[in-house]
């Protein structure tokens, strides 16, 4: 998901290295999108596994709410200067990379 991707670059402290990460990943992507849909002869990706399309697409908005949480927890653990309470923040963050993980299944 692009827009996740542009989420997770803009935690990135100098917006000029961010910006030109989010442009290296949408390319690459939009190249790999590209390639593969050539490959598999398909005009969408998951064109051949409807219920793998549709069970990612149930599970989007609580893939999107785990990782806006998860960019969330990032940003407060770089701005926290407590030793404790960035333990704690960065133990959120793996709880919510274990959800989005398990989310995704076998693309995660």
């Amino acid at each position: 998901d692009l827009g996740i991707a542009k989420q997770y670059s803009g935690l990135v402290r100098d917006t000029t290295v961010g910006a030109a990460i989010y442009a290296e990943i949408d390319a690459e992507f939009k190249r790999t999108k590209q390639m593969v849909l050539s490959i598999k002869q398909n005009d969408t990706l998951l064109e051949n596994d409807p219920d793998q399309r549709a069970s990612l697409q149930r599970k989007a908005p609580a893939l999107d709410t785990a990782n806006a949480l998860q960019i969330s927890l990032l940003d407060a653990e770089r701005r926290e200067t407590d030793e404790s309470v960035k333990s704690g923040l960065l133990k959120g963050v793996a709880s919510s990379m274990q959800a989005i993980q398990s989310g995704l299944g076998r693309f995660g």
